[in-house]
């Protein structure tokens, strides 16, 4: 029975791209046999924690939106292409550290197995049993048998196996019927809910379920970890089998790493400093919970052996310095402007195996006017991808939240969006976090904030992007005002105190973002506060100490235009008129030297060429 339709996107003999629908059988775990018998696929619709191909990348978001989601064949289209033209260029290193490291671990605690897998899981291969309740992450088994095998141990788990995946074609009617809702998308039945009515049993049309069914599972692994309490009688003395306290032991003696360097730093543009005093942004490093960043000449380093790649430090980098290889700001750029989006969509934008779950429980609903966006880490999402949205012409963004962590989600930079929002168009929740139980309440239509959609152009970087797009979204709103700087905390002015300043322009050297510029015909010093990270570099490198920050965003048009901060009187040369500094420069050096018996000051007054002419003169005399 075929009852899963799979949306791919081929490229034509003629040229172009063509998008077609397949039918097919869904075992979940296994290849998809009618897609091997299709040639020219570029992507296909999917999950890919549950369908095993690699020929070609799957989307979630196409699923969703094909299956989910009310679009024209040309709409569906243009989704499919920019999903195919961002996953195409996805481009990281990734390389594994041997030998093995198989480990079974086995725990009666739900939660100190859960936070082990997360703890280690990048440093062990990790077969998680839990010996008493379920968990559908984990084989869920109160008789576990172990037996020296080889150079590794054996571990023989009985388990409770309801559904026969030989026979489940994955249509999604079990799903539904349940009462007690303890049948999850991955077919994991939570037999500590379930009260065996049978509606499931019922529902399936292939005979793939049995509640009573019970299977005995072997794995070979290298060596077995009791966590805490396990509830069952273990072998002593047997070796491979390690406690907790021992752990240590264990990791010395079986380790395979596997290492992706997902984020990528580009030193450019990166604000933090080489001074000590004054270091300039540090955000990353303390947003960083593993502790994998550190700095060296002035750019962040990244421990790939440490890195989650959560997206903590990418989402509140305000350069763009740091990016997620993933999906970066210039493939997101690309993204939105291909999509063409109806004015007042919402966006429900959640990683892959949220989106999943989310159409796990809503298979068989439609939304209108919703568009579903795969993002690899929510967490990396930073202001101004929000707003691109909202210049695209999008009424809502909803971000799926498949768990109750308040630390992995971008709490701060949703607050910053909807604050921004609010002031401009009156919006307090244009930018909501869900838990995926009650996203469908937030789902609903909204009027597009702008009338039109912001030009399409090169990429100039993140925070050029940002600034343009504020200034768009400010000539479409109505409300003026200044965002609070402890929410805004990468934004802000500068003020000069003009009697310090001498326009030496040691400031300009370390300012990345071209925020500060200088006019060398007029000796002035220019500002564009947009483009100001607030990172002080520029404050602790004046010698003269006539800088000063001022944080918060103003949303006012000033903020988006390039002022004067200081600007001085030419000092020319008294021989020939040449300009060849300012007049308060040479005062101070003058002043510095004057108490020297053995300088003629007033030397300093001609510009280099005539000093030397007026020396060798005075040599002639």
């Amino acid at each position: 029975m075929k009852n899963f339709n799979i949306q791919i996107l081929r490229r034509r003999k003629e040229g172009g791209f063509a998008l077609e629908s397949v039918e097919a059988s869904i075992s979940p775990g296994e290849p998809i046999q009618e897609l091997s018998e299709v040639s020219g696929i570029r992507l296909a619709g999917g999950f890919p924690d549950l369908f095993l191909h690699d020929q070609f990348p799957l989307s979630p978001s196409l699923q969703l939106n094909a299956d989910l989601g009310e679009f024209s064949s040309e709409e569906l289209l243009n989704v499919a292409k920019a999903e195919f033209f961002w996953k195409d260029q996805v481009v990281f290193r990734n390389y594994t550290l041997e030998p093995d490291n198989r480990v079974a671990v086995l725990s009666a605690d739900a939660g100190a197995l859960s936070r082990f897998v997360d703890t280690w899981g990048g440093i062990l291969e990790i077969t998680p049993v839990l010996t008493s309740g379920y968990h559908p992450s984990f084989i869920n088994s109160s008789k576990v048998e172990i037996e020296r095998r080889g150079q590794g141990l054996t571990v023989t788990a009985t388990i409770k196996s309801p559904v026969d995946l030989n026979r489940c074609s994955y249509c999604g009617f079990c799903g539904p019927t349940c009462p007690e809702e303890c049948l999850d998308r991955n077919l994991f039945i939570d037999f500590e809910r379930c009260t065996l009515c049978g509606a499931c049993v019922s529902a399936c049309p292939n005979g793939a379920i049995d509640l009573y069914a019970l299977e005995t599972l072997e794995l070979d692994v290298a060596a077995l970890l009791c966590l805490s309490d396990t509830g069952m009688e273990i072998p002593t003395g047997l070796p491979l089998v390690y406690r907790e306290e021992n752990l240590d032991q264990l990791i010395s003696s079986i380790c395979r790493i596997e290492v992706e360097e997902v984020i990528s730093v580009d030193s450019a543009i990166c604000q933090h400093g080489t001074r000590e005093k004054s270091p300039g942004c540090t955000l990353c490093r303390h947003a960083c919970r593993e502790q994998a960043i550190s700095y060296r000449d002035g750019a962040p380093i990244i421990d790939y052996m440490k890195c989650t790649a959560c997206g903590h430090c990418t989402g509140l980098c305000p350069t763009g310095a740091l990016q997620d290889e993933r999906f970066n700001d210039r493939a997101f750029a690309s993204y939105v402007a291909q999509l063409g989006l109806r004015p007042g969509t919402t966006i429900v934008i959640g990683e892959a195996e949220t989106l999943h779950s989310f159409w796990w429980r809503n298979r068989n609903k439609r939304f209108t006017d919703v568009l579903f966006m795969e993002y690899p880490s929510i967490m990396g999402l930073n202001l101004w991808h929000f707003l691109a949205l909202f210049a695209r012409g999008c009424g809502r963004v909803v971000l799926l939240q498949d768990y109750d962590n308040d630390d992995t989600v971008p709490t701060r930079q949703v607050r910053l969006a909807n604050r921004v929002l609010e002031i401009l168009f009156g919006l307090t929740d244009a930018v909501s976090l869900t838990p995926l139980n009650k996203a469908c309440d937030f789902i609903k239509s909204q009027k597009p904030l702008v009338s039109e959609s912001l030009p399409s152009q090169a990429f100039m970087g993140r925070r050029r992007e940002l600034a343009r797009t504020l200034l768009f979204l400010l000539e479409h709103g109505e409300g003026r005002g200044t965002v609070e700087p402890e929410l805004a905390v990468s934004f802000g002015g500068i003020a000069c105190d003009t009697s310090r300043c001498t326009q030496c322009l040691a400031c300009l050297n370390e300012c990345r973002q071209q925020a500060l510029q200088a006019d060398e015909s007029q000796y002035a010093l220019q500002f564009l506060p947009a483009l100001c990270v607030q990172c002080g570099l520029c404050a602790g490198v004046c010698p003269e100490d006539a800088l000063k920050l001022e944080p918060g965003l103003v949303l006012q048009k000033g903020f988006f235009e390039t002022t004067v901060l200081a600007e001085a009187e030419p000092a020319r040369c008294r021989e020939c008129g040449k300009v060849f500094g300012t007049r308060k420069s040479l005062e101070k050096v003058q002043g510095l030297l004057s108490g020297r018996d053995d300088l003629d000051v007033e030397l300093f007054e001609y510009c280099e060429d005539c000093r030397v002419k007026r020396l060798f003169d005075d040599v002639i005399k």
